[in-house]
């Protein structure tokens, strides 16, 4: 066989021109499998931060709960009036306070107002930028007040002079303004 200089270097030109092909399609396949990889860790991550908030909001409950318990069994509790029975509930609740419940959420305070006990939660809006505290007001703060009922109802089942027509509300406040967010009241006859 008989090859000229010409048909050599267009072989070689396209054998190079196939290679290069060959490794862009693996560069891009590559980038896909390690998308794949990041896209997977990420969403690994995200959930074990969900369940550690969960955790950690459920634990926070227990303890708040097991305070109140203490209180609700003396015998001060159990002899005194309506007013005096709220104060030892918060005076019991306010030892644990200020308690942090995630990187943005603080319970401040707590208060007994026409028979409803107001938790009062801060919001750190400095660490959100504007626009993702706007999808925060409108999808994510929904399921934030909801998940406070089990909580809310763990209270109120687990205090022993829990009067029926008193109520639990949740507030939410931004903290660099004092707005009110969001807010949800639960009865002891809704965590039936």
């Amino acid at each position: 066989m008989d090859y000229n200089k010409e048909e050599l270097e267009a072989t070689r030109r396209k054998f190079v021109a196939q290679q290069k092909k060959m490794i862009i399609k693996f560069i891009f396949f590559l980038i896909f499998v390690i998308f794949v990889i990041l896209a997977y860790q990420l969403f690994n991550y995200n959930k074990a931060n969900k369940q550690n908030e969960v955790k950690s909001i459920e634990q926070n409950a227990k303890e708040i709960s097991h305070e109140i318990e203490e209180m609700s069994v003396s015998s001060e509790i159990s002899n005194g009036s309506t007013n005096e029975i709220q104060i030892q509930i918060l005076n019991g609740l306010k030892k644990q306070l200020p308690q942090t419940i995630d990187q943005l959420t603080v319970l401040r305070d707590a208060e007994f107002k026409d028979n409803i006990l107001i938790f009062k939660i801060e919001i750190d809006d400095r660490k959100i930028s504007q626009e993702d505290l706007d999808k925060f007001n409108s999808s994510k703060l929904n399921t934030l007040l909801l998940k406070n009922k089990p909580i809310a109802c763990s209270l109120m089942t687990n205090i022993a002079n829990w009067d029926e027509l008193w109520k639990i509300n949740y507030s939410y406040f931004l903290l660099q303004s004092g707005m009110e967010v969001g807010h949800v009241t639960f009865s002891k006859g809704e965590c039936r």
